[in-house]
């Protein structure tokens, strides 16, 4: 895969979670706790998702060696 294409998914990944967890926050602040609950467990797979990618796609292949050109795109996510 390559790095454009982590960034991408990355980003679409997180920016998913967060408009789960603004929807949380709405919730929340209605006293509406149990399904704040929900929208927060909604957000935590793509947040799982986007943490994983970053680890195995990027992390990972700096370590074992290989150069990833920095870019905007890496910056924002």
């Amino acid at each position: 895969m390559t790095t454009e294409k982590v960034a991408f998914d990355i980003i679409s990944l997180a920016g998913d979670a967060r408009a789960e967890l603004e929807k949380a926050l709405k919730l929340a602040r209605e006293g509406k706790f149990a399904e704040a609950q929900a929208q927060v467990e909604k957000a935590n797979p793509q947040l799982l998702q986007a943490h994983q990618l970053q680890t195995k796609e990027l992390l990972t292949r700096e370590a074992n060696g290989e150069k990833l050109q920095f870019n905007v795109l890496i910056s924002h996510a």
